[in-house]
């Protein structure tokens, strides 16, 4: 029997072990939550508006993962789909690899898109574990990776 240190609970129905896949994962979406409140501290008011959206949506990320309820649908994914084409329709796309740090925020944007990796790489161990079965959460963690990489981008033109 574990003891209370080594389960969290989310409710009486919901408990598991702090070392399953399926709690670091949520660890990692938590990890980045914080990440982006650095971003949206240090960022533009608009910029902030848009990392507040994306924080409130990985709240829906972790709700999903500790309860098995689906929050993470079509209408999230095709909010982000249209945020992404928004972005990538106002930046000057670049010809080259992009070396991050063109600037602090541009640099921690760069930061976030690869925590997010992190917490997809995770998200897909728990799809191939079954304990998630929402082909909407994978897209949309996938996207959210390339939404921040066009916001690093546009940050990085704000500066020059």
């Amino acid at each position: 029997m574990l003891d209370k240190s080594m389960k969290t609970c989310e409710d009486s129905c919901n408990c598991f072990s702090k070392c399953s896949s399926n709690c670091e994962a949520m660890g990692e979406i938590d990890e980045l939550t914080s990440l982006l409140g650095v971003i949206k501290a240090l960022g533009s008011q608009t910029l902030g508006l848009e990392i507040n959206a994306i924080q409130s949506d990985l709240f829906k990320v972790n709700s999903e993962l500790a309860t098995k309820t689906v929050f993470v649908n079509e209408r999230m994914l095709n909010k982000l789909k249209c945020n992404c084409n928004f972005v990538k329709n106002i930046i000057i796309m670049p010809t080259d690899f992009v070396i991050p740090g063109g600037s602090l925020i541009s640099a921690y944007l760069d930061y976030a898109r690869t925590v997010t990796r992190r917490c997809e790489r995770k998200l897909v161990k728990l799809n191939k574990e079954k304990e998630v079965d929402n082909p909407f959460l994978l897209e949309w963690i996938n996207k959210l990776s390339y939404y921040l990489w066009l916001l690093a981008r546009k940050e990085h033109e704000n500066v020059k």
